[in-house]
């Protein structure tokens, strides 16, 4: 007879991934449920938030040394950072205008004298455009009286630029 496996080929438990043991699965001693135990009783999870709440400066400096590597590799690769946060800037509009709101308040805050001159630019800036409304309204009610002001005058007059509406 002939033997069904050859023994000088590697075996189907040596081939299995040694990490898993099923012995030492077990339920955690934190989080109940039945995983892996990596040491002290918990698992991997468990065992990472334990270890940064035990070791906070070590982590800390993890965090420092992360930070300085990226800023490294993004002084390297310019291209690629700017692709990214072109793409990113694309992909995410709504969070993209919310981090620059968040960036324009935290700008005038440290900034208190910008503050007011901001504040004076935003409301000319509104004035303007509540008067190009009312232009633009006008132009359309006097498009077809010629004895009228043109609106062009009337712009240059008040000192404005407006953009050009389509006509239906």
């Amino acid at each position: 007879m002939i033997p069904l496996t050859n023994p000088n080929k590697k075996s189907i438990k040596s081939i299995v991934d040694k990490s898993f043991d099923p012995i030492s699965e077990k339920c955690c001693t934190q989080c109940g449920i039945k995983k892996p135990i990596i040491a002290k009783g918990l698992c991997s999870s468990c065992y990472s938030k334990q270890w940064l709440k035990d070791n906070p400066e070590k982590h800390e400096l993890r965090k420092i040394k992360q930070k300085e590597k990226a800023r490294e590799w993004k002084l390297k690769n310019p291209e690629k950072t700017q692709e990214y946060i072109k793409n990113w800037r694309i992909n995410n509009p709504e969070r993209y205008k919310e981090l620059r709101k968040a960036q324009n308040l935290r700008y005038l805050e440290r900034h208190p004298e910008k503050k007011a001159e901001s504040l004076k630019n935003l409301n000319e800036r509104i004035n303007k455009l509540r008067t190009c409304n009312i232009l633009k309204k006008h132009a359309e009610e006097m498009k077809d009286d010629p004895e009228h002001l043109s609106t062009k005058f009337l712009q240059k007059l008040i000192g404005i630029n407006c953009k050009k509406t389509k006509r239906k």
